[in-house]
């Protein structure tokens, strides 16, 4: 729930180091919810690797290392977290493993048959995912606050911000082509500085 903490975990995904050594080079970084795409708002932040950037705001944010400790604690309490993977997807995430206890994170990969039933009902603290889309951005689903609480809703991550709100809502009233691309690239930019989402590989 802590923002700062969400930002930090968008600099200790190595998704450069995953394309060289297992995805022969065949895709790209992504910095937006519609990547590589009109919709794409072109001053979003940038996410990359940089652990000594996303320890320092992780300490910023009261997370630190007790001296002779291997993993970060705030109020007695050690960060640790459980990450619901599919089978074969250990290859993946163990660099990620290896990466975030380098700053003192223990994250645990837990194999489960269905790991998306963890998402859908909000029962996660971290999910890896993606979603297939439509030929025009339908956003109220997943980004809307009336979803944030659901479970069983697109919006699994809890969005709720007051201005993508109107900004949905005008979106779905409007339209004209080109005033609708500028609602969701603000929509994008809005969003990307929540960081619910470190973004991915995209094709």
């Amino acid at each position: 729930d802590d923002i700062n903490v969400r930002k930090a975990f968008s600099y200790l995904w190595d998704v450069e180091s995953l394309n060289n050594k297992l995805f022969f080079n065949e895709y790209y970084k992504g910095n937006s919810y519609w990547p590589f795409s009109k919709y794409e708002h072109p001053d979003n932040p940038k996410q990359y690797y940089d652990p000594e950037l996303a320890l320092n705001i992780l300490n910023e944010a009261g997370w630190k290392r007790k001296e002779g400790e291997k993993w970060l604690s705030k109020d007695e309490r050690k960060f640790e977290v459980d990450m619901y993977i599919s089978q074969g997807y250990d290859r993946i995430f163990n660099p990620l493993v290896k990466d975030l206890e380098g700053v003192g994170i223990k994250l645990n990969l837990v194999v489960i048959q269905d790991k998306f039933k963890k998402f859908i009902e909000k029962t996660y603290t971290i999910y890896y995912g993606g979603w297939t889309g439509s030929t025009l951005p339908d956003i109220e689903g997943s980004m809307h606050s009336k979803y944030a609480k659901d479970i069983d809703v697109t919006n699994a991550t809890g969005m709720a911000h007051p201005e993508i709100d109107k900004l949905i809502e005008k979106y779905n009233k409007e339209w004209n082509l080109d005033k609708r691309i500028k609602m969701v690239q603000k929509i994008d930019s809005i969003a990307t500085r929540q960081y619910h989402w470190v973004f991915g590989w995209y094709g």
